[in-house]
């Protein structure tokens, strides 16, 4: 059972990271940047906004995956392993 249920959280982290990383911040940054730039009236805090998302989309999908593998690794109760220094 814990293995089925890690097995959800890792599909659901990346069914998630996908979404809000790629989609919700790249794609709509995009987009939005878009409208912002075809608008009658150009506004500098938009376009920012739209580029502060584009820039950041990769960092909060990774965050969102990495955080439904510590869960996930949580729940199956192991350690998570630190590389060694050589």
């Amino acid at each position: 059972m814990k293995k089925i249920l890690s097995i959800v959280f890792i599909l659901l982290g990346i069914m998630s990271a996908v979404y809000v990383g790629f989609y919700i911040m790249f794609v709509g940054g995009i987009v939005g940047l878009i409208d912002a730039v075809r608008a009658t009236t150009v506004d500098s805090y938009i376009i920012t906004i739209n580029i502060v998302k584009i820039l950041f989309a990769g960092f909060v999908g990774y965050s969102i995956f990495y955080i439904s593998a510590f869960i996930s690794t949580f729940i199956l109760g192991r350690k998570l392993r630190r590389r060694s220094s050589k």
